[in-house]
């Protein structure tokens, strides 16, 4: 996951070349063009909301990591990694829908 947490971190902060490659690449792929989410530790879901980015668009950043003129090839994820990525997700996802069950449960009960 750092290399992911560094890759979003480089794409927000690179040169107007790679993300032009990276929406010529969604384009591609028929992916709705949008920009890689980050974590922020400061939301506790963002994490989550980054994996869930990340595994969507597993294909696009395999792309542009292998693209040696992007220079991110530094941030590639190999497929043991992409394996605890969609773990972690499938982790986080169960923690989420456990908080909206609890959290819609007490509302009913306690009216707030």
């Amino acid at each position: 996951m750092p290399q992911l947490c560094k890759l979003v971190y480089a794409m927000k902060n690179s040169s107007t070349l790679a993300l032009l490659e990276w929406f010529h690449i969604l384009d591609d792929l028929s992916l709705d063009a949008c920009i890689m989410l980050r974590d922020v530790r400061t939301h506790w879901n963002a994490t989550f909301d980054m994996l869930e980015f990340a595994y969507k668009y597993k294909e696009a950043i395999n792309q542009i990591t292998d693209r040696c003129e992007m220079k991110l090839r530094g941030y590639e994820i190999k497929l043991h990694e992409w394996d605890i990525i969609k773990q972690l997700r499938d982790i986080l996802s169960v923690c989420i829908s456990m908080y909206h069950f609890f959290l819609t449960y007490h509302t009913s009960i306690t009216g707030f």
